[in-house]
């Protein structure tokens, strides 16, 4: 497979391509050459081959220059890796040499993590990233990189960002919630990057490159909150006596045989955000009294919208009572799609006051017990999308689902439906 690249620099015997595409073995972009016979010169456009197992360049061929004959690098080969070479190039042109605007913002962020990795003097590189992640053209830039995934990620982003429920091939009862919410406090996670300026980046996405909440951290913050207000902490020991509803909607938590296992009703889908900035947590010393070691947190800032879905499914719906079964077997059945409509009911109506309660109470995020993660008492519609949406609208008889499925707040969309069910 041949290869192309641009040289970089010509020092006696040394020369260094970088630009290499296809990328060599591990995702290496740039090499360090060194030979006996070089006839290239500063920014020639070359072709060449590469001997993984001898670590070499053979059949160089240099595209942009008719009259050079080849030239025979036939010497050893020291590849840069990815985080090396960009090290490098920040070494010789700044950090400027990375690009800040739309999509590029994910690229210098990465390129200040790698230069922290290698700097001599990584706290100043911290310092100069502080300030950078908090410019207001840093934070324009993250906007326009929400606002610019279009493309070949535009069905993608739309398809995670904003699902589709098709609640009409769904078994009934089956509802969904969904709503635009605004961050009173900030909110905060721990990202798994193992390269970054600092050790507590918030959760971005791979492919966007987004701050989000993950679905796994929606559903565990909203069992943890249903169970706080279903009181299911008594004080002998803290064990919970009965959560019925609570594996019902999210699974059984400890189950001792396979043959009890079984998925809950609820589907979570990720919340995305469009701004990043810092908080700083300064923890005191017992003997001091003061704190002298600042830890710097990667938030999203209070004020800041988000997105919230969340699709509720029974594994078992209603059943149709057709006339050729008997009058047993109809009123059996009637009694089944009746247990499972109450149920609906009462998980509808459990849900939204847990809702209410993560949102404005109890928090979604690290930390929640200090205050961070609360939403205002606001909601918005997304994309006019109703909030309360269903296939059985049985579960409420007489709710005008069409008008009334609009609620200006969290206490509102709660007593909403105690009303309805």
């Amino acid at each position: 497979m041949a290869h192309k690249g641009k040289v970089n620099s010509v020092s006696g015997r040394k020369i260094r391509v970088d630009q290499i595409e296809p990328h060599l073995p591990y995702g290496i972009v740039g090499a360090d050459v060194e030979s006996e016979n070089v006839n290239l010169q500063e920014g020639d456009e070359i072709e060449f081959k590469y001997n993984r197992e001898k670590r070499r360049i053979f059949n160089v061929k240099i595209l942009n220059r008719e009259d050079a004959g080849p030239s025979q690098m036939m010497a050893k080969v020291e590849p840069i890796e990815y985080c090396a070479y960009i090290a490098n190039v920040i070494e010789e042109r700044g950090i400027d040499a990375i690009g800040a605007n739309g999509q590029n913002w994910l690229h210098k962020n990465m390129a200040f993590a790698v230069h922290h990795a290698y700097a001599y003097k990584p706290d100043d590189v911290r310092d100069e990233w502080q300030k950078w992640i908090l410019s207001s053209s840093t934070r324009s830039g993250i906007q326009e990189h929400r606002n610019s995934l279009g493309g070949e990620n535009a069905g993608l982003y739309k398809a995670v960002a904003r699902p589709e429920f098709h609640l009409d091939l769904l078994p009934k009862p089956s509802f969904a919630i969904s709503f635009r919410f605004i961050l009173a406090k900030p909110y905060i996670s721990r990202d798994e990057e193992s390269i970054y300026v600092i050790y507590n980046p918030v959760v971005k996405d791979s492919v966007f490159g987004l701050p989000m909440i993950r679905e796994t951290a929606w559903k565990g913050h909203l069992r943890q909150t249903m169970r706080e207000i279903q009181n299911r902490f008594p004080e002998n020991g803290g064990k919970v006596t009965d959560e019925t509803i609570i594996d019902r909607l999210f699974g059984p938590r400890d189950v001792d045989d396979l043959k009890d296992a079984m998925q809950g009703y609820l589907r979570f889908y990720p919340t995305f955000f469009d701004d990043v900035s810092l908080e700083v947590i300064n923890p005191h010393s017992r003997e001091k009294r003061a704190g002298d070691n600042p830890i710097l947190i990667e938030s999203v800032p209070a004020g800041r919208k988000g997105d919230f879905f969340l699709l509720y499914t029974p594994i078992v719906g209603l059943a149709p009572i057709t006339e050729n079964l008997s009058e047993d077997d109809k009123q059996k059945w009637q009694e089944c799609n009746d247990a499972i409509m109450k149920a609906a009911m009462v998980d509808l109506q459990e849900l939204v006051r847990a809702i209410q309660a993560m949102f404005l109470k109890y928090g979604f995020s690290a930390k929640a017990t200090d205050g961070y993660g609360r939403a205002q008492n606001e909601l918005e519609q997304v994309d006019s999308i109703l909030m309360l949406q269903t296939n059985c609208r049985g579960i409420a008889p007489g709710f005008n689902w069409d008008d009334d499925c609009r609620f200006q707040t969290f206490d509102a969309f709660a007593q909403g439906v105690r009303e309805m069910t």
